[in-house]
């Protein structure tokens, strides 16, 4: 787990969900990072190292939410149909 104030909303297992996800939020303005991206080049890293938590600002935490729950089907369980879990509660984690 990251060691900051930032929340995780998400957890990905590939590079193009998880800069997709981040291109969103930067969209929005929301400030976001993903911990472990260098390690999506590397697809068995990524799932061996629990995938890669998409963490954005927690004054932005809420809207994350809202605009991932806007963007999944299946209330919230996958993005777009692409290996990324949403964090469903507040204060990070799946």
């Amino acid at each position: 787990m990251a060691d900051d104030s930032y929340e995780t909303v998400a957890i990905t297992y590939g590079q193009p969900e998880t800069v997709v996800m981040l291109s969103m939020f930067a969209w929005y303005g929301m400030p976001a990072y993903a911990s472990g991206l260098g390690h999506a080049q590397v697809w068995p890293f990524a799932v061996a190292l629990g995938g890669m938590e998409v963490r954005v600002h927690p004054d932005s935490a809420a809207d994350a939410h809202a605009l991932l729950a806007e963007s999944t089907h299946d209330g919230g369980a996958m993005l777009a149909g692409v290996g990324a879990h949403i964090a469903t509660g507040r204060g990070g984690g799946p």
